[in-house]
This record gives C-alpha cells, structure tokens and sequence, in this order.
C-alpha cells in the first residue's frame, strides 16, 4: 500500500470522525470539513476514472466485447 493511500484512507475516517463531532457554530470546523470533503470526493471521481480506462484496455486486449451479448 503507497503512502497516497495510506493518507486517501485516512482522510475519510477523519472526515467520517468530523462529520460525527461536527459543530455548525465554529466556522474553522465547517470550513476545514469542506475543503477535506471536496479534495477526497474529487480524488475518488479521479481514482474511478481511471479505473474505467483500465477496465476498457483490458477488455479490447482480451477480446471480450464481442463475447457479451
């Protein structure tokens, strides 16, 4: 496991963890989960992006769209 996903998988258990203990008073609070939870959403739509174009390499190498019926 590289260290990226060492912090990735980190900060959704902070987020998680800030979200529980989440106080609307305290502006610092309010703002520090938003930047988190913007930077880890946009890192997961990235990561399942790239995932897709793995998925779509592997497919054409095998051969298996035309299996598919």
């Amino acid at each position: 496991m590289t260290v990226f996903t060492k912090i990735y998988r980190f900060l959704w258990i902070a987020l998680v963890i800030m979200l529980i203990f989440f106080d609307r008073q305290n502006i610092y609070l309010v703002v520090t989960t938003l930047i988190i939870l913007f930077f880890v959403s946009g890192i997961a739509v990235l990561r399942a992006i790239e995932s897709r174009k793995q998925w779509r390499l592997y497919i054409k190498e095998e051969n298996l769209e035309d299996k598919i019926p």
